[in-house]
């Protein structure tokens, strides 16, 4: 992948499905004119971070990601999680501790069963003694946020998995106060000729993520950035 003047000319990145949905286009503009390939990778976190793990990805876009000696990792996202439902069950939403949408017969909603964020949400449901019974598995989290939207269940998620619906303002959003309840976003590469790249890509994050905070201006956005930490705010 490297000339003998040590430039990259072939790239392989391998992206979360919620970065994918927010990230790949800015992405694939900056790249494609500075490199011969790329091939751009997206899917549940889990098996964007074991084709990482074994090689097969150059740098990874991702939460969760391990450090281990060698490795380049940037911490680019630190996210707390927020309980999400249709803003006609806002009055349940108050008290959805003490299982309240079970009492409008409102069903918990996740996407499959592999995902990292069910598996944290299901984790913190058991925590605080709710015993939810995922009555819909589907296939991604845009149509999670969508039948949310469209009053058909509710669920936990972070705030970026939120921005991939198609209108915040149908939904009501309470922050989930658990510091164990984190989702923490990295970009990393095992290959340190790929630094320079890798610095250029968490800028152009940045650049993207203002971009995205200054897009909506809604009560319900502004409620899910207080739990959105970029690493100079992070502890």
């Amino acid at each position: 992948n490297l000339q003998e003047n040590r430039e990259v000319k072939t790239l392989r990145l391998g992206l979360s499905e919620v970065v994918d949905g927010f990230f790949s286009d800015k992405l694939e503009q900056f790249l494609i004119p500075k490199l011969q390939s790329v091939e751009v990778q997206t899917g549940l976190i889990p098996q964007i971070l074991e084709d990482f793990e074994n090689g097969l990805l150059d740098i990874a876009v991702a939460p969760d990601i391990s450090d281990r000696p060698g490795r380049i990792r940037h911490l680019i996202l630190e996210e707390s999680y927020f309980v999400l439902c249709n803003k006609k069950f806002s009055e349940e939403l108050r008290s959805f501790e003490k299982d309240a949408f079970r009492g409008v017969e409102l069903p918990f909603i996740s996407y499959r069963s592999n995902s990292a964020d069910r598996r944290k949400a299901q984790s913190f449901l058991r925590r605080i003694g709710l015993n939810s019974t995922v009555s819909y598995e589907l296939e991604n989290t845009r149509s999670v946020i969508r039948a949310v939207e469209n009053g058909l269940g509710w669920t936990i998620l972070p705030p970026l998995n939120v921005l991939l619906g198609d209108d915040t303002c149908l939904l009501s959003v309470r922050k989930i106060d658990d510091p164990s309840l984190k989702k923490r976003l990295f970009i990393a590469t095992d290959r340190p000729m790929l630094n320079p790249i890798i610095e250029e890509l968490e800028g152009l994050f940045f650049e993207t993520f203002d971009f995205l905070c200054g897009h909506d201006s809604s009560e319900v956005f502004n409620t899910l950035k207080t739990g959105m930490n970029l690493p100079e705010h992070i502890s």
